[in-house]
């Protein structure tokens, strides 16, 4: 009985510490691993970004890869799935400091955006990046 208690116990405080999580905070989370995807927003988000900084988006491709394994030591008691999206863009207009400035824009966005390859090609102004978006799949 006593068992079964402190369950109830614990299912209390955890409803009582999720009530006191703000909306803003919630948005916070769903805007780093969005449900479901999101690829018209993450499409708009880095075409903002890449006109924001004063350069030519010339190509952007994404791919949805489905689910990925989750490093269990890293996400305790996680049970969902995360998915993941490629993405590959090209840029045009790019010197290094607008580059960097790009770089630095991607960093501090919300979503979580992994870039895993960088071509600088600073004779032509071109970039190519490829990077990887990650998303939350509902059960």
């Amino acid at each position: 009985m006593s068992e079964k208690r402190n369950s109830l116990n614990k299912i209390k405080k955890l409803k009582e510490a999720y009530q006191q999580i703000s909306r803003e905070d919630i948005d916070k989370i769903e805007a780093i691993l969005p449900e479901e995807g999101g690829e018209d927003k993450l499409l708009a988000e880095l075409e903002d970004i890449v006109l924001g900084n004063g350069l030519i988006l010339s190509s952007l491709q994404i791919e949805k890869k489905g689910a990925e394994p989750i490093n269990k030591s890293i996400i305790n008691n996680f049970s969902g799935e995360i998915g993941k999206i490629k993405i590959g863009m090209d840029i045009v207009g790019t010197d290094y400091v607008g580059l960097k400035n790009f770089l630095t824009v991607i960093e501090k966005n919300l979503r979580l955006i992994d870039i895993i390859k960088i071509g600088f090609s600073p004779a032509e102004n071109k970039t190519s990046i490829e990077a990887y978006s990650y998303y939350l799949i509902k059960k």
